[in-house]
């Protein structure tokens, strides 16, 4: 599936704090780095041992349970944006609290199979709503968290966003993927 064509982001249509994502997915269109993405968490999950996954590296850390979910969450308010910016919303969007998401996340319930299924759907959700989009709609700057946005470059964020946070797994946490 062809989401949209290689682009290179205009820097009036993200927030500079995104530009560590993008630059996780530089050079690729939204279907490689969501092909990237997607085979970065397949790893991630088959070597994801079910006593890992309320793990955290230090006091006051994430754990994987948590981490995971910041991941969805965060997949899933980009995905309603970007519906709402491809339907040319004009009210400028909402930005949210990670710590206090995770905080009222009650990963410590989750399984790494309630985990797994959560992702995919959200992921399903995702790839429904860019994927059905015109390239001017995609295309459309509208305001998300007081920073300019389009749903192209939300295309490109998500599975950069990940892959910060699967670097960080590897680098930190005693899984290895």
């Amino acid at each position: 599936m062809k989401f949209y064509k290689r682009f290179v982001p205009e820097q009036n249509e993200y927030g500079a704090f995104y530009m560590n994502y993008l630059n996780n997915v530089n050079g690729l269109s939204i279907s490689e780095a969501f092909a990237k993405d997607e085979h970065e968490w397949s790893n991630f999950f088959n070597h994801l041992d079910d006593s890992k996954v309320h793990f955290s590296y230090a006091e006051g850390k994430w754990t994987i349970a948590e981490l995971i979910l910041h991941q969805i969450d965060t997949e899933a308010i980009f995905a309603g944006r970007a519906l709402k910016l491809i339907r040319r919303e004009v009210q400028p969007l909402p930005g949210f609290d990670q710590d206090d998401y995770v905080k009222n996340s009650r990963a410590s319930k989750e399984t790494k199979e309630s985990l797994k299924s959560q992702w995919e759907i959200t992921r399903h959700y995702m790839r429904s709503v860019l994927s059905n989009a015109r390239d001017e709609d995609l295309e459309y700057i509208g305001t998300a968290n007081g920073s300019p946005i389009s749903a192209r470059v939300i295309g490109l964020i998500i599975p950069g966003h990940n892959l910060h946070h699967f670097r960080i797994i590897k680098e930190r946490y005693e899984i290895g993927i």
